[in-house]
C-alpha cells in the first residue's frame, strides 16, 4: 500500500465527510497514528544493530533510538545489564580498577550511560541493538514503509482512530482504537515469544556510527 491508497481508504471509512474537506488533515492523522505506533510498537522488523565506538562514557543515541533491546562489547565480551538510571548512580560511584570493562548501562535522553568507566582499549565497539521508529513516511502519493506493506490494516486502522474523532465519530473512533491495541499486543508477543523461545533471535549486521563525549 501507499501513502495515497492509504489516505484514500481512510477518507472512504468515514461516515460523514464535507465537500469542504481540511486539506492536510489527513496528513495529521497519518503523523499522529505513527506517534501511536513508536509508543507502542515493539516487533523485530523495528530492531537496529549499530556499532559506536566506546569514545567516553556517554555515548550518543541514533536519532532513530525509541527504545534498547541489547548492549554488549565486541569483540566477543558479552552483553551489558541494563539499569536504571538510580541503579547506575550507584554503580558509578564505586572506583573502576585500571583496564575494567564497562558491565552496567542505562539511556540518559539522547545518550547512552556505561559503567565502569576505565577508558578500555580502543580495540572494543559498543554493539546497541534497539526498536528503531517506524519511517515516516515521504509526501511523494508512491511512498511507503514497512508497516505500510507489511501491515496496513494496523497502519489504516490507527490512523482512522484520529479521523472518527476528528469528525466526532466517537464510537467508531473506540473501536478502532480497541482493534489497534488489541494487534499492537498480537504482535508484540509474537516478537517476544520468537526472541526468548526456542529459536535464536536473528540480528541484522551493524552499521558504523560515531560516539562522542557527554
Amino acid at each position: 500500500m501507499t501513502r495515497a491508497e492509504l489516505s484514500a481508504r481512510a477518507m472512504s471509512a468515514l461516515v460523514r465527510v464535507p465537500e469542504d474537506h481540511p486539506a492536510g488533515e489527513v496528513d495529521s492523522w497519518i503523523r499522529r497514528a505513527t506517534q501511536r505506533i513508536n509508543s507502542e510498537l515493539r516487533v523485530g522488523e523495528m530492531v537496529v544493530t549499530v556499532e559506536i565506538p566506546l569514545a567516553g562514557r556517554f555515548l550518543q543515541l541514533p536519532a532513530d533510538f525509541l527504545h534498547a533491546n541489547s548492549l554488549r562489547l565486541n569483540p566477543n565480551k558479552g552483553p551489558l545489564i541494563y539499569s536504571t538510571p538510580a541503579e547506575l548512580a550507584a554503580y558509578a560511584a564505586k572506583p573502576a580498577l585500571a583496564g575494567q570493562l564497562p558491565g552496567y548501562f542505562t539511556t540518559r535522553g539522547r545518550q547512552l550511560e556505561i559503567v565502569p568507566w576505565a577508558v578500555p582499549s580502543s580495540e572494543y565497539k559498543a554493539e546497541l541493538a534497539y526498536f528503531a521508529k517506524v519511517p515516516k513516511l515521504g509526501d511523494a502519493d508512491a511512498s511507503s514503509n514497512w508497516l505500510l506493506e507489511d501491515h496496513e490494516d494496523l497502519f489504516l486502522n490507527a490512523v482512522l482512530i484520529f479521523g472518527h474523532r476528528f469528525w466526532m465519530e466517537d464510537d467508531r473512533a473506540l473501536l478502532k482504537d480497541g482493534l489497534v491495541a488489541q494487534e499492537i499486543v498480537r504482535l508484540n508477543d509474537r516478537f517476544s515469544d520468537a526472541k526468548y523461545g526456542d529459536g535464536p533471535l536473528v540480528m541484522p549486521p551493524p552499521r558504523k556510527m560515531g560516539g562522542r563525549h557527554s
